[in-house]
């Protein structure tokens, strides 16, 4: 990780010099779209559905709310969601929240994750057809 991770971004140089930009500005691009990265293994930890220590309907439960929380971190760290296109920062960590507590082993918080990720989603798909509209 520490070929994406800034300050050392061993990666960041070559791939600076080929693309003719700053070191520093492909460094800071490759942690964001690398940034969920850094997250995964705790979720790997503490859900032992996700490593098939649990029944099959826990581990579905798991492998559907991990992959979902997942997608929500790596697009409030991006910035963008499919669908929705590019995220304000405040759906950004509306949605960085909602996928952390879907990452949570618990239903509870699974059930509070996909609230907030639907009512948010829903929300940056009205504000995007307005904009939409508003150009048109």
């Amino acid at each position: 990780m520490s070929f994406i991770t800034p300050s050392v971004a061993l990666a960041a140089f070559p791939a600076g010099t080929i693309a003719q930009m700053s070191s520093l500005k492909v460094g800071l691009a490759a942690f964001r779209l690398g940034g969920v990265i850094y997250i995964l293994p705790f979720i790997f930890v503490f859900n032992p559905g996700l490593i098939l220590q649990a029944g099959t309907s826990e581990v579905f439960q798991a492998v559907i709310s991990a992959g979902l929380g997942v997608v929500l971190i790596g697009s409030s760290f991006e910035g963008y969601l499919l669908g929705v296109g590019w995220l304000h920062w405040g759906y950004r960590i509306a949605f960085f929240v909602a996928g952390m507590a879907l990452s949570v082993p618990e239903w509870k918080t699974d059930l509070i994750g996909l609230i907030i990720a639907l009512l948010t989603f829903g929300l940056a798909r009205v504000r995007s057809a307005r904009k939409k509209s508003i150009r048109a």
